[in-house]
């Protein structure tokens, strides 16, 4: 599992973004350490997501 950074900035969303994809193409098992690192990616995105892109 790479390690996972807070995501600050449009680079960190777009980096974590491309880690998603790579992981989701991968078809992970559930309870595997790569399934383990998308479940705290989309964490981390939806954070973020729910910072910097509010809906009214």
């Amino acid at each position: 599992m790479e390690k996972i950074k807070p995501i600050r900035t449009k680079a960190d969303y777009k980096a974590a973004m491309k880690r998603i994809d790579e992981i989701i193409l991968s078809n992970p098992k559930k309870g595997s350490e790569i399934y383990e690192e998308l479940d705290h990616l989309g964490t981390a995105v939806a954070d973020y997501e729910d910072i910097r892109y509010l809906i009214e």
